[in-house]
């Protein structure tokens, strides 16, 4: 269904996927807003429909874990990802573009997409995985707490040339002139891991790296 450009997922007991199958539509004035979704499934049911070129989300709602996956694809305007009112354990991978990808209640991934473009992901209440790239962008983390985790895949730990402290907000600045922000909710930061095996967590009472 269509409702004020957003994407309704609302699922039962089951899980459920979306896959970019790399198709293009022209709904408004044969502009391609890039997202036609007749790969998206939810509990047998093929949805198929058009969208202005005004924004679009998918919305996840229920106890379904879904797999959201719109990084084979690039989409005008971008497609955001809304899970807050999820519970089930779901990924979330964005498109090339800009995104805003938020979790739920359950513990899901999240990852803005192989671009270069700046993406903000939003941790919800549970466990959340954000992953990150020193080539893919300048990232926001939102609402980090410390049972999350900051997957730096490609960045050891002689990669991250300066790191800054403003009292709410990490900042990690790689060597390729990209940085990871993330604003914390509790005393500690999420844990980040680097691709060379380390794991390090920023104490935010003692201003310190542990």
């Amino acid at each position: 269904m269509e409702l004020l450009n957003t994407e309704l997922v609302s699922s039962a007991d089951y899980d459920d996927s979306y896959y970019d199958n790399g198709y293009y539509d022209s709904y408004n004035n044969g502009y391609n807003n890039g997202y036609y979704n007749n790969g998206y499934y939810n509990n047998g049911y093929n949805s198929n429909e058009g969208y202005t070129n005004d924004g679009v989300t998918v919305a996840l709602f229920g106890y379904g874990s879904y797999t959201i996956d719109l990084s084979g694809g690039y989409y005008y305007p971008a497609v955001n990802i809304n899970a807050a009112y999820s519970a089930g354990n779901n990924v979330l991978m964005g498109d090339y573009n800009a995104n805003l990808i938020m979790a739920g209640s359950g513990a899901s991934s999240l990852w803005g997409g192989q671009d270069f473009a700046n993406d903000v992901l939003i941790g919800g209440s549970s466990y959340d995985m954000f992953y990150c790239s020193k080539y893919e962008g300048s990232d926001a983390i939102l609402n980090g707490s410390s049972a999350d985790t900051v997957w730096l895949r490609d960045v050891n730990l002689s990669d991250i040339v300066a790191t800054y402290y403003d009292g709410t907000t990490i900042t990690l600045q790689f060597n390729t002139g990209t940085v990871v922000a993330v604003a914390c909710t509790d005393y500690y930061s999420p844990n980040f891991a680097t691709a060379d095996g380390g794991n390090y967590r920023f104490n935010r009472m003692t201003a310190s790296w542990q």
